[in-house]
């Protein structure tokens, strides 16, 4: 679990009276109020993936949205 708390798919940087608001929340609970934020965040659209059950295709899912975005972005350091 270490590592899943730790991945880099499970940080984001997000304002704190925003963060008050989420408090102890479940992401399906209060992700769809912040839709218009889910890009700027790699959160997968994917509402299935916004359950503790399913918080590891969730990283899975939002690693990749990162991946994708940081190879568009920098093109040069992911040759090949």
């Amino acid at each position: 679990m270490d590592i899943s708390i730790n991945n880099l798919a499970n940080i984001t940087f997000v304002d704190r009276r925003i963060n008050s608001e989420i408090g102890d929340e479940a992401p399906k609970e209060y992700l769809p109020s912040y839709s218009l934020s889910l890009n700027k965040h790699f959160i997968p659209r994917d509402e299935n993936l916004w359950t503790i059950e399913t918080y590891e295709a969730f990283l899975e899912g939002r690693i990749s949205l990162i991946w994708s975005k940081a190879r568009e972005l920098y093109p040069s350091i992911f040759v090949g």
